[in-house]
């Protein structure tokens, strides 16, 4: 059964090794613990989303990668580009010490969401509105029961935006 369960898990590593920044690798079966582990059930996979992020119809995937030997983690985009290549866009690196495993992120379908801002959890500084309309399906990047930002394609920019849902 544990065979089983290796593969089903590996099954899920889209891309080559290879594709991942040096130094870094992705969630393993020891990695599976505190909130990953409890919210199994809602979230088989909080550590992995895929979706065609910036809307040249071609699927792409974010995930939360480890960086070697060290307590480092960071969420990563892979913009799939033609052929089996991918632009790699890091979006959060965390050498704080808090724990991977405490974040979770899944995909935000387009469409209008009202902001921390516009929520009233503070005031909108600039650069902040009170709603954002998603025109792509965008990344929920979120600490379990808690705080969530929201990363998602800004075309002017050529790259993703994070803008804060809750506090």
């Amino acid at each position: 059964m544990k065979t089983l369960l290796t593969i089903i898990f590996f099954s899920n590593l889209i891309f080559a090794q290879s594709s991942l920044p040096p130094g870094w690798r992705h969630p393993n079966e020891k990695d599976i613990i505190l909130d990953w582990k409890d919210f199994q059930k809602s979230y088989s996979k909080p550590y992995f989303a895929s979706a065609d992020f910036n809307g040249d119809d071609l699927i792409d995937e974010a995930w939360i990668l480890f960086k070697d030997s060290s307590n480092i983690w960071g969420l990563f985009v892979f913009l799939k580009v033609k052929g089996e290549t991918y632009r790699t866009i890091p979006l959060d690196i965390d050498s704080s010490g808090n724990r991977a495993q405490r974040m979770g992120i899944s995909i935000v379908a387009p469409g209008e969401y009202q902001t921390a801002c516009g929520k009233g959890y503070w005031e909108c500084e600039d650069g902040e509105t009170p709603t954002i309309i998603l025109k792509y399906p965008s990344l929920d990047f979120f600490v379990f029961e808690s705080a969530n930002s929201f990363f998602f394609w800004n075309n002017e920019l050529d790259n993703f935006r994070r803008i804060w849902i809750s506090d």
